[in-house]
């Protein structure tokens, strides 16, 4: 494991890494089995010089200490104590890097119009870590937003990709036990979800993919406990190339692995269990947007210049009443 500081008692503190994730529950788990817990820290200080407040994982827990005074916080290295909650940067350009990828920019900024001022949201890995900056750069009143991904973050100025799970300026760094424990429990109004693929049924699949487990992590808390559920994905994947104009989407080559599917491999969320307990759900594509009803998925939107083909018209329904919506997702 590792953390900040360490005295020579074996007592470690956190205070300037990014997350605590759980530390204290997994040095825990292994000391209460018999196993052995051995913590990489920056710095070893003298005896008494790490307030008890401070302390994280009591030296009854570790059995040894390796100190790494290069020890980076982060992939971006050194150590940015706005990302570890000391200080706060107040200059407005800290905005976040908007995301790079025009089709994933597409899907986040339809995504962002879901944002609901005061409604506590969750944000997943993938598409989904860059809505808070496509918000952002958009001019959503970022403020009104309370903000949380699971390792524990709450508000700030989320980072994304390599760095997910991480914030400038947090308002609150908790373990991420803790924080399941407030979704488990109803405490997400929205979540921004990724998926693999989805089905007619709205079904989707994250956890089995071309024959692979991956596992759910924590998805299925989130998902299944949330009051909206917004799931974002691409159509397809593997080699599809895809021009972002202010025309519209022009679809030069399709991707190999469709997305939507008949039925997915494996269910990790169940659009069953979301249509018995009222829950509303969202299917956010680059080239069109779903809903699931009572009866079943509805195509309610498709990008200017995009036909669905047979295929997906035969299998999720074309409604008479569609809407396009522009490539910038206003």
């Amino acid at each position: 494991m590792r953390g900040t500081y360490a005295d020579p008692r074996g007592n470690v503190s956190l205070e300037e890494e990014a997350i605590d994730m759980d530390s204290y529950s997994m040095a825990l788990a292994a000391h209460n089995s018999g196993g052995k817990v051995f913590v990489q820290v920056r710095d070893v200080l003298e005896a008494g010089a790490i307030e008890p407040r401070r302390v994280k994982l009591p030296g009854i827990l570790v059995d040894g200490i390796v100190e790494h005074r290069e020890q980076p916080q982060t992939y971006l290295g050194g150590y940015d104590l706005t990302i570890s909650g000391q200080h706060r940067r107040l200059s407005s350009n800290d905005a976040i890097e908007l995301v790079s990828h025009p089709v994933r920019r597409l899907i986040a900024r339809r995504a962002a119009r879901e944002l609901v001022a005061g409604a506590s949201t969750n944000f997943g890995f993938g598409i989904p870590g860059g809505i808070p900056g496509v918000a952002l750069r958009e001019g959503v009143p970022y403020q009104s937003l309370w903000l949380s991904v699971e390792q524990g973050v709450h508000n700030g100025m989320m980072l994304d990709d390599a760095l997910f799970g991480c914030a400038r300026n947090a308002d609150a760094i908790i373990p991420s036990l803790d924080q399941f424990e407030f979704y488990s429990g109803g405490g997400i109004d929205i979540t921004f979800l990724g998926m693999g693929e989805m089905d007619q049924y709205g079904n989707v699949n994250v956890s089995h993919l071309n024959g692979n487990l991956i596992g759910p992590g924590g998805f299925l808390e989130i998902a299944q406990n949330a009051r909206k559920v917004v799931f974002c994905g691409t159509f397809d994947a593997k080699g599809s190339k895809i021009d972002v104009t202010p025309d519209g989407l022009h679809i030069a080559q399709s991707g190999q692995i469709p997305k939507l599917v008949t039925q997915v491999e494996k269910i990790t969320f169940s659009a069953a269990y979301a249509q018995q307990s009222g829950q509303e759900v969202l299917y956010i594509t680059e080239r069109a947007v779903f809903q699931l009803t009572a009866e079943g998925v509805e195509l309610i939107e498709i990008a200017p210049s995009v036909e669905i083909g047979a295929r997906h018209s035969a299998v999720y329904g074309l409604p008479s009443n569609y809407q396009a919506s522009t490539p910038d997702g206003k």
